[in-house]
């Protein structure tokens, strides 16, 4: 049987996730609920997705009676 090799880290995932996470925090703390939804809108928008995320927005608009 064969020893699998070992592969060293180039990019901790968890530490990633926790190094954004702390940076969202440090935005939001102390915002209303009204100021942390406009701040993750304007994420959401001007993020990489943010084209996608403008045309979803149009179409539920537009699906509204």
């Amino acid at each position: 049987m064969t020893t699998p090799m070992k592969t060293e880290k180039t990019f901790d995932c968890v530490e990633f996730k926790r190094r954004a996470q702390l940076e969202i925090f440090e935005h939001i703390q102390g915002l209303t609920h009204e100021q942390e939804r406009a701040y993750f809108q304007e994420q959401a928008e001007s993020g990489p997705l943010g084209d996608w995320w403008k045309r979803v927005k149009k179409a539920r608009a537009s699906d509204k009676p």
